[in-house]
Parts: C-alpha cells; structure tokens; sequence
C-alpha cells in the first residue's frame, strides 16, 4: 500500500514535529529571528534585517489565501517534482552500462548518496556521472525512465555544506538540506529555483523565507510556476522498495571465501555472489565486468566497480507519483 509523506522524505529532509510560529513564545520568535539574520548560522540568511518573522509569515499567507492555495499544496507540489525527477534519475542509472572505472566517488558522491540513495548527480545537468576518466554514456544507450514528467525540467545541486532549519527550538534537530533545485516550467517558462529545505520550512512553518534573500520562493510565483489549483492533492506517494544497499566496497578481488556458510553463486559472468549467516551477501565483481546491477532475491544490486561490496537487504521507501 502506498503511503504518504513518509517520516522521511526523500530528499533528506526531516518532517518537523508542526512548529508553528503561533507556539512559540514572544522570547524564542527573538531568538529564531537573530538566528536567521546571522551569517555565521546560514551565508545566505533566512530573513531581512527589518523584517518582522511574525509578519513574513502572515504576509505569504495572506497572498496564498487570496489564490485559495495552501502552504502544504505548494510544498507538496515541490516535492513531487523533485521526487519524479530522483526516481527517474535513479532508473535511468540502474541500466545505464557501467564507466570504465567506476562512478564518482569522495565527499560530495558520499553526500548524495546519504541524501538521496545510489545515484551521483551533475552538478551542472543534475544526471549521473561517470568519473573524470570515463567518456558520458550516449542517451541511446540509456532506456528512458519508467518516471518522466513532460511538464518540469529539473536540475538538482550539490552545495558545499547542508543549511539547517532554524526554527529548532531545545537543541532538537528540525531539518535541513545541502541540495538545491532549479525547476523549470517548460510550457509556461517560468522558473523556480532554491533550497530544497524550502519544502521543509513551508510544510512545516509556513515559512517561505526573508524577501530580496537567496532562497526566497515568492508564494504567488510559486504558484504561477507549479501550476496549482484551489482543491487539488498534490501530495507525493511513495511505496515500499527492497533494495540491496552497499555497506562496504574496496577495489581489491581478494576474498577467503572459506568464512562464507553457502556456496557462491553466480548469476551472470564476473559476478560472484556469497550469502552470509545475517542475511547480507558479499559480491565480488570481476575486472572488465561492465554490469552496473543485477536482480538478485527480488532486489536490485547497484556495484561501485570491480572488486569486493558488501550489501544488505533492507526495505526502504520510494517515490510512487
């Protein structure tokens, strides 16, 4: 059965616990307020030096209100956006043939990988990248996503660090993100562009950020981009996945396979598979293996390149529509 609004959302970013700014004392809306309008919390800064959080926020409710859309109509549509677009990304990757020597790897692959699973985005086209060795794989190689959307082109970012939510109140994580978007409206041309904690801050806040700053989402254009309507559910859905994560992986191909309590299996060429006593597996893939995944058990296995990974079975949660 589908679910929605998952406790954690794909992008990474926590559901906050429903901080509204109603609940917090005249004391703490002071204490949020010079925390956002501090560069050394957030560069880029949540809100104006003049301006009043209270009146921000009433403000874009007010111009919601008089289109007669919700603040949780625009996040929701914002997420499954981007959610269509992970999804599709993350399909298109699972066929897609594997780079002679591997895909990017270091900080920013590890970052993405924790915020959104397998796949390593561009920063400059959001698809996946090869490492600085390998030649891009022709598009006519790559099937075409099982997701697409017709409507919105959408390019996802890496920053250089995450940006917290700032209304945490009692040393308690709220959100926060280091992915940024650009969604562009390909029938009407107009554009979106910020942080993904954006979706995070409006869900739960009702908060679209100070005017004028770097990662304000004016509501009324917001509106006018995404196309939404008085009335419609634009809530993602998302289903439950096994998937075979990667706990480990080391480019060496020596392995005892004496500790192993079954005998390998091999369900392709160069692929070496070892089931282990706590339901995991131990792969070994040959040099010059240019598979990128395989179905094994009902799951999809996603390999780093040739060598040694270490996998476990887990269900996770993904995108639906």
């Amino acid at each position: 059965m589908s679910t929605r609004r998952p406790p954690l959302v794909s992008d990474g970013l926590l559901d906050a616990p429903g901080y509204r700014i109603e609940e917090f004392t005249e004391e703490e809306i002071r204490v949020v307020e010079a925390r956002m309008r501090d560069r050394r919390f957030s560069e880029a800064r949540f809100l104006g030096p003049d301006e009043s959080l209270v009146a921000r926020i009433a403000g874009d409710l007010a111009v919601l209100e008089s289109l007669a859309i919700s603040p949780d109509q625009v996040a929701d549509q914002l997420q499954t956006v981007v959610d269509r677009k992970h999804r599709a990304v993350e399909l298109r990757w699972r066929h897609q043939p594997l780079p002679p020597g591997g895909v990017e790897s270091g900080t920013r692959g590890s970052r993405l990988r924790r915020l959104f699973g397998w796949p390593l985005f561009s920063k400059r086209t959001g698809d996946i990248v090869p490492n600085e060795a390998s030649a891009t794989p022709t598009p006519a190689a790559i099937p075409e996503p099982a997701v697409s959307d017709e409507r919105f082109d959408v390019r996802l970012s890496i920053s250089c660090g995450e940006q917290e939510c700032p209304f945490h109140r009692e040393g308690r994580m709220c959100g926060a993100s280091g992915v940024n978007f650009t969604i562009h409206n390909r029938l009407t041309g107009g554009t979106l562009s910020g942080s993904l904690l954006i979706v995070h801050l409006i869900r739960a806040h009702r908060f679209f950020e100070g005017v004028g700053l770097e990662y304000r989402l004016d509501p009324a254009h917001a509106v006018e981009v995404l196309e939404l309507k008085p009335g419609e559910d634009y809530a993602p859905e998302f289903d439950e996945e096994w998937v075979w994560p990667v706990t480990g992986w080391s480019s060496g191909l020596s392995l005892d396979v004496s500790q192993f309590p079954w005998p390998k299996e091999e369900p392709e060429p160069g692929i070496e598979i070892y089931r282990q006593l706590d339901g995991g597996c131990v792969v070994r893939v040959a040099k010059g293996c240019r598979r990128r995944t395989i179905e094994f058990d009902g799951a999809v296995m996603v390999f780093m390149g040739a060598g040694i990974h270490k996998f476990e079975r887990k269900s996770i949660t993904r995108f639906v529509r």
